[in-house]
């Protein structure tokens, strides 16, 4: 099964719109055309599931980070729900978007725009404290996977932290083995949080076809029921059941740390020998 499979994401194209996604034109003209088209589908707070994936990236970044006065870049911010909310903990942010369509929204708020694009930015080499790159790489192409998080592991600083999200296809085997060991390559990661929204996210599928408009509405925004229905998953479907893994991780040291039996012997003085 191809890489595409391991992230799932709401923004698909025909396969003839495609484009070449190292060509910084065409994918900016293709995102300028989605936010035009439907800018409420990248709208974090659009609904309940998206809501409850805003506060659990917040809760893990605090469980590690004190925001205060960090650089921090959010990397394909869109709406700029984190960058909001970081800036309001005393974070000094930048909001990097390859579209303007979705900057012009964040105009005025006190945040740093910059238009570029991932995997290739202009960033600066070990540039932030802190990277947040939430439910991007499933609107990229799998043969960007591995640049895009070389990507984030290059603008991060030694010591600083990289928080990456995606939503997982709930009909994938092995959804999240596969995203960590992409991540991996480049990353240690240090803690995740993990969804089990299968089962919700399944009830509302099936909630499209019947003639109850209203039901389908207020399972969109009710959070009782998504967290009721997640024990639910997590109790009898455990890893089959996930749907969207964040993650907390540092960058690979550019020198890995020498095993100790691999490590030279210094050589001892005669005078240590006889001692």
């Amino acid at each position: 099964m191809g890489k595409l499979d391991v992230v799932q994401s709401d923004n698909k194209v025909p396969e003839e719109q495609k484009v070449d996604p190292f060509s910084r034109q065409e994918v900016q003209a293709r995102f300028e055309r989605l936010w035009l088209d439907d800018p409420e589908q990248f709208n974090p707070q659009r609904n309940c599931m998206e809501r409850e994936r805003i506060q659990r990236t917040r809760d893990l970044i605090l469980a590690y980070v004190n925001p205060q006065g960090k650089k921090t870049g959010d990397l394909g911010c869109g709406y700029g729900a984190l960058s909001l909310l970081l800036q309001k903990m005393g974070a000094s942010v930048e909001s990097i978007d390859i579209a303007a369509n979705a900057l012009k929204r964040l105009e005025g708020k006190g945040l740093e725009l910059k238009q570029d694009f991932l995997p290739k930015t202009l960033v600066e080499d070990s540039y932030y404290d802190l990277v947040i790159c939430t439910d991007v790489i499933g609107d990229v192409a799998p043969k960007v996977y591995r640049h895009f998080f070389a990507e984030l592991a290059r603008v991060v600083k030694d010591e600083g932290y990289v928080v990456c999200s995606t939503a997982l296809d709930i009909d994938t085997d092995d959804a999240l083995q596969r995203f960590a060991e992409l991540a991996e390559t480049e990353l240690i990661v240090t803690d995740w949080s993990l969804s089990y929204h299968a089962l919700y996210i399944r009830l509302k599928r099936f909630c499209r076809y019947l003639p109850l408009k209203g039901l389908h509405s207020w399972l969109d925004q009710s959070k009782k029921v998504l967290l009721f229905l997640e024990k639910i998953t997590r109790l009898f479907w455990s890893e089959t059941g996930m749907s969207h893994a964040i993650f907390i991780a540092k960058r690979k040291p550019l020198i890995p740390d020498t095993p100790i039996e691999f490590q030279p012997t210094e050589r001892k003085h005669k005078k240590q020998v006889w001692e």
